[in-house]
């Protein structure tokens, strides 16, 4: 009975993962879908006004521009579904080295200062320490932090501070 049991524990467990795991999945494919949608329709959208003949170069430059940006995020959306593909096949190489994590905290932040002024958030840093050295991988812990700061400028209600806390556990 005990054994019976086990089996009819573990068997649950196992199905209650693949229905998170495919979850999960579609979850991500709807995530990607949307994401790849915003910089694609923003190309083809340029593409549009750079056939008109009629416009002067300034435009013409300024659009060539709003190409090059929506073409590097597209890249960089296509770089990180790489980056989980490998994760989840566990294929990932890391980097590590020594790394002041509330530096790279700041350096992303000042990054991405331009979106968060643009909903005045103002971002109150709490630390214990001057400084956390950790051995971990610099450009994929500057994903993560760019990762954060956008969604904070993305979802924070405007004219409202969001607080960071920072300390040894």
């Amino acid at each position: 009975k005990e054994e019976l049991q086990l089996v009819r524990t573990g068997f649950k467990k196992a199905v209650d993962e693949e229905v998170k795991s495919t979850r999960m999945k579609t979850e991500l494919i709807t995530n990607v879908s949307h994401d790849l949608k915003t910089p694609l329709t923003g190309l083809r959208n340029y593409i549009e006004l750079l056939q008109d003949k009629s416009i002067d170069n300034d435009h013409q430059k300024e659009y060539i521009q709003k190409l090059e940006h929506y073409v590097l995020k597209l890249s960089t959306l296509i770089e990180d579904l790489f980056e989980i593909s490998k994760v989840n096949s566990g294929n990932i190489q890391l980097k590590r080295m020594n790394i002041d994590v509330i530096e790279l905290l700041y350096q992303t932040q000042s990054e991405l200062e331009e979106q968060l002024s643009a909903k005045s958030l103002d971002i109150i840093v709490n630390n214990q320490k001057e400084n956390y050295i950790l051995c971990l991988d610099n450009q994929k812990t500057y994903r993560i932090f760019e990762n954060l700061f956008i969604n904070i400028s993305k979802y924070a209600l405007a004219h409202t501070r969001v607080y960071i806390d920072i300390y040894d556990d």
